[in-house]
């Protein structure tokens, strides 16, 4: 899964306790690993959905302060 990999290394860079960020993909399993990972990871899942018009899922995640 290069794309989980990709997403776990770029969050571990780069996020900041408080800070809030969008993740947006178009696959659905994907999708729901990136839900998953990042509960894992420390972040809360703030919403997480579809946006039929863009066709794309999106996770809105916050790091934990």
């Amino acid at each position: 899964m290069p794309k989980i990999e990709a997403f776990e290394t770029y969050v571990a860079q780069l996020a900041r306790p408080g800070e809030v960020y969008e993740v947006v993909m178009r696959d659905p399993d994907t999708w729901l690993a990136v839900q998953r990972i990042a509960e894992d990871m420390g972040f809360e899942v703030l919403d997480a959905g579809r946006r039929d018009d863009e066709k794309v899922y999106y996770v809105r995640i916050r790091l934990a302060v």
